[in-house]
């Protein structure tokens, strides 16, 4: 992200005093890609003053709760840059799963300050031209939301890096770049039940990782309707791999995902009529 200042210079009638006014104008939009994440660089790529040295931070909050986020639910994001002095900000965020793509939804809040934007597949919370701009020097606060993923995909990190602009129009050292993250990971099943009676138990997938075929073992506590689905790794349904009435039992359950669906991480979900529970599987 690259930030300019341009000098304004005024005079006052009468008195024939010059001021000296600093304006803070954006040289350009966020770029995505930018926020520190595996595999990506930060805001030093132009900005070259060594990442989080400038005396300044940059911090993430939200209203997730602290058991975790739930399915499908849109919380509210926060990322604010602090520099002493400073009036013009940048910013750049994204939401990652374990397996570094996209997880949930950025949600744009306020549209003459951010924007969405996508680097390598991956979508971005931007600064909009001159969006991070504020009237008293020292800090901004960018807002956003986040939509949780359709279902538990475990733990999310929020990428975030801002940069805080000096004003001597140049793309140096003087412009400080921080970076900081932020995990959250899903609700426990008891919180997204609300605590009501469990009616699946002794869940193990076996092998995992898996080359082939794998196998779903798990005790059902009392008859009743029975659905196994497969989600990828950003929580997106693929199959449903069984749905129909069974009894209270033991089960093994085998399926050979590798013959439909490429290596990597994916997720596989049981839910009954008051029990949502599930596990991580990888194919090589």
């Amino acid at each position: 992200m690259k930030i300019k200042f341009s000098k304004i210079i005024t005079t006052t009638a009468g008195c024939g005093l010059l001021l000296a006014m600093c304006a803070a104008v954006l040289k350009d939009d966020g770029i995505a890609g930018r926020t520190g994440a595996p595999g990506e660089t930060n805001c030093t790529n132009c900005h070259k003053a060594a990442v989080n040295s400038g005396g300044g931070s940059i911090s993430i909050s939200s209203n997730i709760p602290k058991d975790g986020y739930k399915p499908n639910i849109v919380y509210k994001m926060t990322v604010t840059i602090s520099q002493t002095g400073v009036s013009l900000f940048g910013l750049g965020v994204e939401a990652l799963n374990d397996n570094n793509s996209n997880a949930g939804t950025l949600i744009v809040t306020n549209s003459g300050e951010t924007k969405l934007l996508t680097s390598a597949g991956k979508t971005n919370v931007v600064h909009q031209l001159n969006g991070g701009q504020v009237s008293t020097p020292g800090a901004k606060t960018f807002t956003f939301d986040w939509k949780a993923p359709a279902t538990d995909i475990g733990n999310v990190t929020f990428y975030a890096a801002g940069l805080a602009a000096n004003g001597d129009t140049k793309d140096d050292a003087g412009d400080k770049t921080y970076t900081t993250k932020f995990t959250v990971s899903a609700a426990s099943v008891a919180s997204v039940l609300e605590n009501k009676e469990i009616s699946v138990t002794n869940l193990a997938l076996f092998p995992n990782p898996s080359q082939d075929n794998v196998n779903l073992r798990y005790e059902l506590k009392k008859d009743g309707l029975v659905t196994i689905e497969l989600y990828n790794a950003n929580g997106d349904l693929l199959n449903t791999l069984f749905s129909d009435i069974k009894n209270a039992g033991s089960y093994t359950e085998n399926y050979n995902l590798k013959a439909n669906y490429a290596s990597g991480i994916y997720f596989i979900k049981i839910k009954t009529d008051n029990q949502i529970t599930g596990h991580t599987l990888i194919l090589e």
